[in-house]
């Protein structure tokens, strides 16, 4: 959303302000700032540039294998990858429960064209006691190609710890 600076004086304190607006446009900013209790000085009201795309935002724009300007701001690289990502989206299957109807290996797989790492821990459902759950239960593990069997396992090591940690915090 464009920002906009809106320069005016405090009706209550006849002191000037000048503020920074997000905005949909010029009139709206003088809105806001008129709801704030600001005499708008509009010939004083100017739209400040955007700012520039976050290195995050470029490296993950990257990855998502989409070409920009090495000069793009935020928002217009935000709106890039919420296009590519709304793309990726409309590729898998239309039907409401898809994960449900996937194999595991077109899970991962599609994990993995977007690059993003994942572990998968998977359970017979009806084989777990929920209630007096103990560590003799069967899991299954799966991972993208990205990470390594070693990374996996210090996935797995870090989740249990903070997983332990949340219990502890919710038995006290």
């Amino acid at each position: 959303m464009p920002r906009f600076e809106v320069v005016g004086i405090g009706r209550e304190t006849g002191r000037k302000r000048v503020n920074i607006y997000n905005a949909a446009d010029k009139e709206a900013a003088i809105a806001i700032a008129s709801a704030e209790g600001t005499i708008v000085e509009v010939d004083k009201i100017r739209q400040l540039p955007e700012m520039p795309a976050t290195d995050a935002q470029k490296e993950y724009a990257k990855s998502l294998e989409i070409e920009f300007p090495p000069d793009i701001g935020k928002i217009e690289i935000s709106q890039l990858i919420n296009a590519k990502l709304k793309e990726q989206d409309e590729q898998l299957p239309a039907y409401e429960d898809a994960l449900t109807k996937a194999s595991i290996s077109e899970i991962m797989r599609e994990l993995d064209n977007r690059n993003l790492g994942a572990v998968l821990v998977t359970f017979d459902i009806d084989k777990i006691d929920f209630k007096n759950f103990s560590g003799n239960t069967e899991f299954s593990t799966s991972w993208t190609d990205n990470i390594t069997e070693d990374k996996m396992k210090m996935i797995l090591i870090g989740m249990g710890y903070h997983y332990a940690k949340a219990i502890e915090k919710l038995q006290k």
